[in-house]
């Protein structure tokens, strides 16, 4: 399973690209509003088909949309998240909620290292202490085309829905894995080079595996400042992560986690691309609060 249900905002008209195949598609990037104190996630609209892209063509810039079950890609070489497929529909950005959610079936990609601190990390807070684990998810994509998100977990120390210690010591390579969450980003200077830099996660809040529980591991604290950036958008709209507690981003020091060896999921079905609807207000009418 690959969906995701996104509010994004349009920043640029539709242009002509092409795909790996060199055939003609269009995209059109856009930006989804921040979750708590992070940064908006840029992604990349994609429509590969005649009718697909006859009606991305009526999107605009500065348009506010609602992407329906659409499926999220990740390409790692060009760093870029897009979506295709779905449905999307104009609405009305001081009416209608922010929307980030993401719903994934996969393979994870790696063994967890508890002495990584980019793996591992547990934070002491005035909140009380906190952990937070990365495990790489490995999600089919259609035939043999697999995508490698970083998918994240953080919570209080034994907290009830204690979702890092199922990634620490339920899951090893070619575990199955199923998680729900939302696009998490951060961005930040890198302080030798001065360069603008970015890391995107899904930030899991359920999750299950299809394995039993495995014996648990001695993990000692390690710290963790946080450094967070507050930025609006979707009509000056804010929103707030699930749980109010510190957000332990130290963009200086993550970096992507490699995978160990070659993963072999199970393979599912491809995708159908629903395509993007023409608008249903039409051009020039505004929005009666019916996007859907």
């Amino acid at each position: 399973m690959n969906k995701c249900f996104l509010s994004v905002q349009t920043i640029e008209d539709p242009k002509e690209s092409y795909d790996w195949r060199n055939k003609l598609i269009l995209t059109c990037k856009a930006l989804v509003p921040a979750m708590g104190k992070g940064d908006p996630t840029q992604i990349t609209l994609k429509a590969f088909s005649d009718r697909d892209m006859n009606r991305m063509q009526q999107i605009k810039k500065d348009m506010h949309l609602f992407i329906s079950a659409g499926m999220l890609r990740y390409d790692y070489k060009a760093k870029e998240l897009s979506v295709s497929g779905g449905q999307v529909i104009r609405v009305n950005a001081e009416q209608f909620p922010i929307v980030n959610e993401v719903t994934m079936t996969g393979d994870c990609g790696n063994d967890i290292d508890l002495a990584d601190g980019r793996q591992v990390k547990f934070i002491d807070s005035n909140k009380g202490k906190f952990v937070k684990a990365t495990q790489t998810l490995v999600v089919n994509v259609g035939g043999k085309g697999y995508d490698y998100f970083q998918i994240e977990a953080f919570n209080e120390v034994g907290a009830s829905l204690d979702l890092a210690s199922m990634l620490m010591d339920r899951t090893r390579k070619g575990t199955p894995l199923s998680v729900y969450g939302y696009l998490s980003t951060h961005q930040w200077i890198d302080k030798a080079s001065g360069v603008p830099k970015s890391r995107t996660v899904i930030r899991i809040t359920k999750g299950r595996t299809l394995t039993s529980q495995s014996t648990e591991k001695t993990i000692k604290p390690q710290t963790e400042v946080a450094s967070p950036k507050e930025v609006t958008l979707w009509g000056g709209q804010t929103t707030t992560e699930p749980e109010s507690i510190p957000d332990p981003q130290t963009p200086e020091e993550t970096i992507d986690l490699p995978v160990q060896g070659p993963v072999e999921p199970p393979a599912l079905p491809a995708p159908v691309s629903a395509g993007i609807p023409v608008n249903p207000w039409g051009p020039g009418i505004e929005d009666d609060d019916r996007p859907f």
